[in-house]
């Protein structure tokens, strides 16, 4: 008989269910360890997502929860589910679907941007531009990032929005994040030039990224640190007052002026 509880798991009893767990698909590290920071960052919520537990006593569903309970440390409260039929057809309608993402949580909380801003904060991430946020964030570390930065962020979005027509809105709302939370005027003078392209003079750095944007690939992928770089480098040399006739790129990747 099919039967459920919400229980407080601690890595004990996890380390014990986890003895039952046969079949089941390969561990993926990635997502432990993901789990185990949202665990450690207090980012678990008892949602009504469940572990699954067979009448034969095997984990059906959510042994790498199990597994960061262990690993972490610490105890989760979780809804979990006894007793499924452990027959043929059952394990494989189990966690069939698609797992909800940052910008889904978002849309459900009626925030703007939903679609950018989760990219931007994964490029700044990949950009690794002084940050602590790990490129393999899960869903709920972005979000939790978002959430407590959103004003900032959204004007971020908004800025992306307005220079998309020549590069990919994740890569300016990076970059322009990322200088503006350390010179929030001069990006946002900064910003203001390179989208409408006024006001500026015969050697500006603006001038001189609006070229090398222009003649680099919009959506490739593989590029988006280069261009970000290439907006740091532009924006470094407004912030100094110089002229550039061209971005070059040096050794070691860029970083904002402090």
């Amino acid at each position: 008989m099919i039967n459920s509880e919400v229980i407080t798991v601690n890595p004990e009893r996890a380390k014990l269910w986890l003895m039952h767990n046969t079949g089941n698909r390969k561990l993926s590290k990635g997502r432990i360890n993901k789990y185990v920071r949202d665990i450690n960052a207090g980012l678990w919520r008892l949602n009504g997502e469940s572990i699954k537990i067979s009448d034969r006593g095997i984990v059906l569903d959510g042994q790498h929860r199990l597994e960061a309970i262990v690993l972490s440390g610490k105890s989760i409260e979780t809804v979990v589910i006894f007793g499924i039929p452990h027959e043929r057809g059952v394990f494989e309608t189990i966690d069939a679907g698609l797992p909800r993402s940052a910008s889904d949580a978002m849309r459900v909380e009626g925030m703007k941007y939903a679609t950018v801003i989760p990219s931007v904060v994964r490029a700044i991430a990949n950009y690794d531009s002084g940050t602590t946020w790990d490129r393999s964030m899960s869903h709920v570390e972005v979000k939790s990032i978002i959430d407590g930065d959103y004003d900032n962020f959204e004007r971020a979005a908004k800025a992306a929005d307005a220079m998309k027509h020549i590069v990919v809105p994740s890569v300016w709302g990076a970059f322009y994040y990322m200088a503006a939370r350390r010179w929030p005027e001069s990006m946002a003078n900064f910003h203001e030039q390179s989208s409408h392209m006024i006001n500026i003079s015969s050697g500006s750095p603006v001038i001189a990224l609006n070229r090398s944007l222009s003649l680099m690939p919009k959506k490739s992928k593989a590029d988006k640190n280069k261009i970000i770089e290439r907006c740091i480098v532009a924006f470094n040399a407004h912030l100094q007052g110089r002229q550039l006739a061209k971005i070059s790129l040096g050794p070691k990747r860029a970083q904002i002026l402090k």
